[in-house]
């Protein structure tokens, strides 16, 4: 799985490649999330000294987000590309 954030002037989105090829969204700013609406989420970054490997990007192809809701909550949330 390869998988992309794209930022547009308004947006934000996760996009995955799948085994397939297939382009899917994940995530984007404003898509719902347990009744919530994400204002803004972001993936883990590189822990120092891993060499510049994501932590959020697992090998069974999921990825770790936190998000940040409209309601001023927050949490982490594992996303299973399909």
């Amino acid at each position: 799985m390869n998988a992309c954030i794209f930022v547009s002037a308004t947006d934000t989105g996760l996009w995955a490649v799948t085994g397939t090829g297939a382009l899917r969204k994940l995530l984007a700013e404003g898509d719902t999330l347990a009744t919530k609406i994400v204002k803004v989420f972001t993936v883990l970054k590189a822990a120092s000294g891993s060499q510049g490997i994501r932590r959020s990007f697992g090998t069974s192809g999921t990825v770790i987000v936190r998000a940040s809701f409209t309601d001023g909550g927050a949490a982490l949330y594992e996303i299973v590309v399909p």
